[in-house]
Order: C-alpha cells, then sequence, then structure tokens
C-alpha cells in the first residue's frame, strides 16, 4: 500500500445498548480528490478496511487507494466474533436499520468531514463500490442518498434478502436429511 494515514472511526450509538459502528477511512498521501466506499458482505460484523482491490478488478489491476482514492469501509454497526450467532445483532432497533442503510451513510459522513479536515476541501468524486450484500448497500445509498455520490457500483446484489434467506434454510434442510 502506498504512503498513506489510516483513521480508526467509532460513530456512537444513540441507544446505549446498540453496539458502536466502526469505520476506517484511508487517506493517500497522494490524494486524486476521489472517495470510494466499499460495502461489506454477508451479516457483516467485520470490519471492512477500504484497503483491498476492488471487486472483480484483475490481479494486474492497482488497488484503488494505491491510485490515489480517499478509502472507507465499516463493520455495518456491529460485530460478529467467530462465537457469536451472525444475525443476533438485528434484536436491536438502532443496530438493525444501521445495518439495513444508516451505518454506510453515517461512514460516508464521517469520511468526507476526515477528508476536510485532512486534506482541506471535500472529494471531489464519490463513489460507493459493494457486491452481494454490499451490492445491496450500493442500492440502498443510491435510493436513500443519491446526492452523496457521483457513481454507484451494485455487483450482484441482494435484493431478495429474505428468500435467499429461507433458500439457505431449505438448503440446509436438505443436506442434514
Amino acid at each position: 500500500t502506498p504512503d498513506h494515514c489510516e483513521v480508526l472511526v467509532d460513530i456512537k450509538p444513540v441507544d446505549a445498548s446498540a453496539p458502536v459502528i466502526k469505520s476506517q477511512v484511508n487517506l493517500p498521501a497522494s490524494w486524486n480528490g476521489k472517495k470510494l466506499q466499499f460495502g461489506g458482505g454477508g451479516y457483516n460484523g467485520v470490519l471492512i478496511t477500504g484497503v483491498q482491490a476492488s471487486r472483480n478488478a484483475p490481479p494486474d489491476v492497482p488497488m484503488p487507494l494505491t491510485r490515489g482514492y480517499m478509502t472507507a469501509g465499516t463493520d455495518s454497526g456491529h460485530q460478529t466474533g467467530a462465537t457469536d450467532v451472525a444475525y443476533a445483532f438485528a434484536l436491536n432497533a438502532e443496530a438493525l436499520v444501521n445495518y439495513a442503510y444508516a451505518s454506510y451513510k453515517k461512514t460516508n459522513d464521517a469520511a468526507v468531514q476526515i477528508g476536510l479536515v485532512f486534506y482541506g476541501h471535500r472529494p471531489v468524486k464519490s463513489y460507493y463500490l459493494g457486491a452481494s450484500e454490499g451490492g445491496r448497500e450500493a442500492m440502498m445509498m443510491a435510493q436513500r442518498y443519491p446526492q452523496d455520490y457521483d457513481g454507484i457500483i451494485s455487483i450482484d446484489p441482494v435484493m431478495n434478502f429474505t428468500g435467499l434467506q429461507t433458500f439457505g434454510n431449505y438448503l440446509g434442510g436438505i443436506v442434514q436429511s
């Protein structure tokens, strides 16, 4: 990775029983003026650092951070350990809303403010990239906050989440039979 400043952010919940939103913003020393926010996957719960290649990019394409993009990612508002039930966060209303859409907006807003303080101006272009669950997140950003992004890339979005989970339960029953 190129020289960059890594900023770890904890966004505190309104509900004291809800988990914090963990986000990471990466500020390259040589900034191209653009921001790229990465989406998560599955039930999330793991910090997306923003220090990775773009989804479906060939191996010879440099990472966005290497190309001068300020990058950002989040855990979607909850942390899932190895022994935790992946969807247990949904028992808390604020954590569920954060997973649905709010943590990505809050991460975007934090990244823009951090960029403003660090570089002295906001990004001239801002993008969101996600696939599968991250693709659903990208679609939510397009529907709820289109003014925040100049481009949104949604690859294979999980649009029928309930159907997907029901199908997974069905397959689990077949495998165990």
